[in-house]
This record gives structure tokens, C-alpha cells and sequence, in this order.
């Protein structure tokens, strides 16, 4: 049977390994069978894989895995939907119980097990079959459902009783969309669903699959798209989970200072790993899938594309591009998917002191578009106001190495209203974009035949909560 499941599975395994496979639960996970249940789980680094669960009495020893192209793989003929089950790993002298990476059910805290269940794919659609949803408008309704709809004894509602309460005030405040906060499997309630263990578990709180797919028909018959808050940068360092999964970093970075989020206290995935990314991609896909979910907000997306996101100054978790983000893990890998079919890429907002030809290059390496710096000021005196710690010449600099690498087209981005602003800041920018043009005209390597274009964008600043000119005031259109 395991040599069936390994053939029928090759080229998805293969797929999966490269970082290509958005769908891994079709072969991932428990899948029950007639006469039994296939188990299968992605654990390269360990020395030994069983499962244990209802069905052997949680004795291991009596349902060992096999393995091939890191898949360790099982099928258990007297195991059935509802039966509870782990991994048991073992990793040296360490052996110890994980839950399931794509489990399809997860037990309730305070209990850790994977549940076997079914799944179907595409039973439900979303509202966009009969909506043109790209040119409509959007009205969006975010809650916490687990805040809002509780019983007099302070028990959570069925994802059935919610629907019931929630659609009719949708349709009166005309919303057209509801924004849940995250609805995979968690441990802490606390947490509302952004520190997550179960992945592909529709959290137990609020029912089961059939009630919350009852939740997305009601929505969907009243007009109203589901959105679901997802959280893909980082995950749950409790035992039964993903933390060093097979006895050593898999989901994580093997770099501590990487794979370390303190201020959450979770640890963040490691996208450079190729399976990471079949994992993380197809849980997307699932819910779109399996649930009708129309859509998935992505949370803390600066924490993926920062190594130092709320760790301070760290020099040493700078990339070859002098900057502290994931930018040549994350621009290599969607450049392979991308340049096949002549799709470019483009960068907002880049930091002038941190540009390199290496960057500028494999940006260019399908077509070039433009470039956007952001030196937010145009004086020096303003910019150390707003600690945007850059010099005039590092801007000039990236310009250089912008028309060194061919490219004819730039925009720089700036604020207005800062702080403290003065008519010489403002004048400043216009001098600054000018320095910019000079800068192509004096560089011996700049195309021939060709000008350049360098365009100014401005928008208003606006106090943030949380930074030093929280209680700033804003500027009235009428002084912008």
C-alpha cells in the first residue's frame, strides 16, 4: 500500500519539494479510505516516524512509517473519521508526540490531538460567481466573533447562531463584506487566533466544518463576501505544534536570531525552505477551497519581509543587499515563478541607502519599468527631524546606480506637512529630483539615445499612534 501511495503521489511530492505544490492536502494529512485511513507527514530529519492514536491504543510501536523524499507515509486499516491521533518522532535520543502539520481537525484546548475528518474541496463558491466584486465597492465589517457573539453563561455561539445574528445587521448597515480574525486551530483563547497550531483545523470554538460552512452560505446568499484574517509570517511555539517538528528547525529558520520573534513570543517560518512555501501557499489555497472563503487578509506582513521586524538593531542579520529584509530570499523565488511568463516585478518605495546593482539587475531581469526611492524629505535638516537616516549623497548614489544598471525611469516619494516643515523644505524637493536628472547626464554608462524621466509623488503626513509625532497636529487641506 505504501509503494500505491508513493506512486500515485510522485509528481505531487516531487512539486511539493520544489516549493510548486498549492494543493499538498490532497496527499498530506489523514485521508480516510474504505476500509481504513492514509496517514502521511513531511518529517525530512527524523530517524522514525509511527502514528498513535484511538485506533492502536496509543502504542506507536504498532503503526511505523515509511519514508520516501522526506514523506513518511502509513495506512491503518481499523483507524476511522473521529478518531484522535499524533506522531510519534523520534530524532536521536529524543522521541517525542507532535500533532498533525495538515490536520483537517484539531481537538479543543486544552487538548493537543489531530482528529481524523474528511474534507471536500469546492463544494461551496464564493460570492464573486455572481458579483463583479473587481468593480464594485467594498464595505468591510471586521470582527472578532469569539469577542462578540457569547451566550448568557459566557459561552462562545455556533458558527450557525452567529450567521443568524450577524447577516441581518450586515444588510442594514449595507456591508457588502465580513473580515473574521483568524479561524485556524489556537491554543490561547487570548489570542484571538494569531498564534496558531492547526493550520488547516477550522478552529472547534465556535462548531464544526458543516456549521461554518452553513456560516459562509448564509453570507453568500445575502451578498456579503467572507474574509478571513490569515496568518502565514510566524507560528505557535507550543510542543504539539510545528516548533522543531521533526527534532531540529523545519518550519523554522535554523538561524536562531531568524526563526526568533520575541515580541509574540512565536517563531517565524523560513521561507528560503521550498516546502515551507508549498505548505504555507496551499494553506491559502485551502480555505479559498474547502470553506468558500472569498478572501484571506494577510497579517504582519512587514514581519516576513524583515529579519530585525521587533528585534532592534541587529547588523548581523543584514541580506547582501545591506538591508534587513527576506528581499532576495522572497524576489529570488517569485522571480522564478514570474520571469517564465514575462511577468516583472516591482519594488515600492525603496531605501536609497541600501540599493545595489545586484538588486537593480535581477529586478531588471525581465523588463524594467521604474524605481521608486523615498527620501520622504527634501533637506537634510528635515529628515533627521523625521529620523529618516539617510544622506543627499546616498540618494544620489542609488540614482547612480539605478542609470548605471540602465534603468531611465525614477520617482521619488515625499512628504508633506512633516513636522517642523518649512518653504525652504518644500523648494528643496524640487531641488533634490533635480539633482537626480543631473545625475543621469553626467553618468558615461547612461543608455544612448534615450532621456530620463524622473517624476516627483507627495502625499500629506499623517500622525501615527506609537511613534514620536503621535500628537502632532495634521496639516488642513487648505495649508497642503
Amino acid at each position: 500500500m505504501s509503494k500505491n501511495y508513493f506512486d500515485r503521489f510522485k509528481n505531487d511530492i516531487a512539486a511539493f519539494n520544489k516549493g510548486e505544490n498549492c494543493r499538498i492536502y490532497r496527499f498530506l494529512g489523514a485521508h480516510p479510505q474504505e476500509n481504513g485511513v492514509e496517514f502521511a507527514v513531511w518529517a525530512p530529519n527524523a530517524d522514525k516516524v509511527a502514528v498513535c492514536g484511538d485506533f492502536n491504543g496509543w502504542d506507536a510501536e504498532k503503526n511505523v512509517m515509511t519514508m520516501q523524499e522526506g514523506i513518511w507515509y502509513a495506512f491503518i486499516e481499523n483507524a476511522k473519521i473521529g478518531d484522535v491521533y499524533k506522531y510519534e518522532i523520534t530524532k536521536g535520543n529524543k522521541k517525542f508526540k507532535k500533532a498533525d502539520p495538515v490536520a483537517f481537525k484539531s481537538q479543543l484546548r486544552p487538548e493537543t490531538g489531530s482528529v481524523v475528518a474528511h474534507i471536500e474541496e469546492g463544494k461551496f463558491v464564493g460570492v464573486s460567481k455572481n458579483k463583479d466584486i473587481y468593480n464594485s465597492p467594498m464595505n468591510i465589517y471586521e470582527i472578532h466573533i469569539g469577542s462578540i457573539f457569547m451566550d448568557e453563561n459566557g459561552e462562545f455561539l455556533n458558527y450557525r447562531q452567529i450567521a443568524d445574528k450577524l447577516v441581518p445587521y450586515l444588510v442594514e448597515m449595507n456591508y457588502n463584506f465580513v473580515e473574521i480574525m483568524p479561524l485556524c486551530e489556537y491554543p490561547l483563547d487570548a489570542s484571538w487566533g494569531y498564534q496558531i497550531t492547526g493550520y488547516y483545523s477550522l478552529t472547534g470554538r465556535y462548531g464544526d466544518a458543516e456549521d461554518f460552512r452553513y456560516f459562509t452560505k448564509a453570507m453568500h446568499d445575502a451578498g456579503i463576501g467572507v474574509i478571513m484574517d490569515w496568518v502565514p509570517g510566524h507560528f505557535c511555539r507550543d510542543d504539539h505544534g510545528l516548533r522543531e517538528f521533526d527534532g531540529g528547525p523545519l518550519y523554522e529558520s535554523s538561524n536562531a536570531k531568524k526563526a526568533d520573534n520575541p515580541g509574540w513570543g512565536t517563531l517565524n517560518f523560513d521561507f528560503t525552505k521550498p516546502q515551507v512555501i508549498s505548505y504555507m501557499i496551499s494553506n491559502a489555497v485551502f480555505w479559498l477551497d474547502c470553506y468558500g472563503v472569498d478572501g484571506l487578509r494577510v497579517d504582519a506582513v512587514a514581519n516576513m519581509l524583515y529579519h530585525t521586524f521587533g528585534k532592534g538593531d541587529q547588523p548581523e542579520l543584514k541580506n547582501v543587499n545591506g538591508d534587513y529584509t527576506n528581499l532576495e530570499e522572497l524576489l529570488g523565488k517569485l522571480l522564478d515563478w514570474t520571469e517564465k511568463d514575462k511577468i516583472n516585478i516591482a519594488l515600492p518605495s525603496l531605501r536609497a541607502d541600501n540599493f545595489s546593482k545586484e538588486l537593480s539587475e535581477r529586478l531588471a531581469s525581465v523588463r524594467r519599468s521604474g524605481l521608486t526611492f523615498a527620501p520622504e524629505a527634501g533637506t537634510q535638516r528635515m529628515r533627521d527631524v523625521i529620523n529618516k537616516n539617510i544622506t543627499e549623497e546616498e540618494i544620489l548614489s542609488a540614482a547612480r546606480k539605478a542609470f548605471d544598471g540602465g534603468w531611465t525611469s525614477v520617482k521619488l516619494y515625499f512628504m508633506l506637512g512633516l513636522p517642523t516643515e518649512t518653504d525652504e523644505d518644500i523648494v528643496a524637493i524640487a531641488q533634490l529630483a533635480q539633482k537626480v536628472v543631473e545625475e543621469f547626464y553626467r553618468n558615461p554608462n547612461k543608455p544612448k539615445g534615450k532621456g530620463v524621466n524622473v517624476s516627483v509623488s507627495a502625499s500629506s503626513f499623517v500622525p501615527k499612534p506609537f511613534t514620536p509625532f503621535q500628537w502632532e497636529a495634521q496639516d488642513t487641506p487648505e495649508m497642503l
